[in-house]
């Protein structure tokens, strides 16, 4: 009698996964990472240019990207935007230091403005000022250090926010959606993504709640402990 022939081992699953390089993306490839991985992907990150990484998403050659805004993708065919959003996130405008720093720069046509093509796409049609695009975010920041530029406009968290608001001028815009985003011959996957995202989301920002709960208990408790001691009734 034969021996049974021996089963065929199933080689993993993986993702390749393009991302922006930007200077507070590694979280969301973490949490990313994590919601693949409940599936049993292994999965690869790759930084590339904003409007590059869409086109080789939208060809096919990478899998998935990290973050992207709606808008973003809207004329690329081949990729399907994951609910739920993984953050909503604030564009901002961001000066250097020494000249004034809102909106009004829009209106000025002898103004240039960094930022992406992907960010342009969210930006008012009414804009007069000269869009100079630079798909490396990480460059657009060294730019305005070196003084070649004035003026640039940025997608932050809070914590981004806080680091550039001591270092630049900021100026709130608009708080548009990033989501996490496929190439369409995975679309079969998207109930099974959109679910582990969800409940990778869930746990993270139930952490951060937390967290943030026990910081302001011990602020708290620190603050009532510097407090004098209040005088015994007689």
């Amino acid at each position: 009698m034969l021996a049974p022939a021996k089963a065929v081992e199933k080689m993993p699953k993986k993702m390749i996964i393009s991302h922006v390089s930007h200077p507070a993306i590694e979280p969301y490839n973490q949490l990313i990472l994590s919601a693949y991985q409940r599936l049993g992907f292994t999965v690869e990150f790759i930084p590339v240019p904003a409007k590059r990484g869409l086109v080789l998403l939208n060809k096919g050659v990478v899998d998935a990207d990290t973050l992207r805004i709606e808008e973003s993708v809207t004329e690329y065919p081949n990729i399907i935007l994951i609910q739920p959003a993984v953050k909503q996130l604030k564009m901002v405008l961001i000066c250097n230091s020494g000249i004034p720093c809102s909106n009004a720069v829009f209106s000025d046509e002898f103004s240039s403005i960094l930022t992406t093509r992907g960010i342009s796409l969210s930006l008012p049609k009414t804009i007069q000022a000269d869009i100079v695009f630079n798909e490396n975010l990480n460059t657009i920041l060294e730019l305005l250090r070196s003084k070649r530029y004035q003026y640039a406009i940025y997608a932050v968290d809070d914590e981004l926010l806080t680091q550039l608001s001591a270092e630049f001028h900021t100026s709130n815009m608009t708080t548009p959606k990033f989501h996490h985003v496929i190439n369409k011959s995975h679309q079969a996957l998207i109930p099974e993504i959109s679910a582990s995202l969800s409940h990778v989301l869930n746990i993270h920002y139930l952490k951060k709640k937390q967290s943030s709960s026990l910081t302001n208990t011990n602020i708290n408790q620190s603050a009532e402990s510097s407090l004098p001691a209040l005088p015994e009734e007689k």
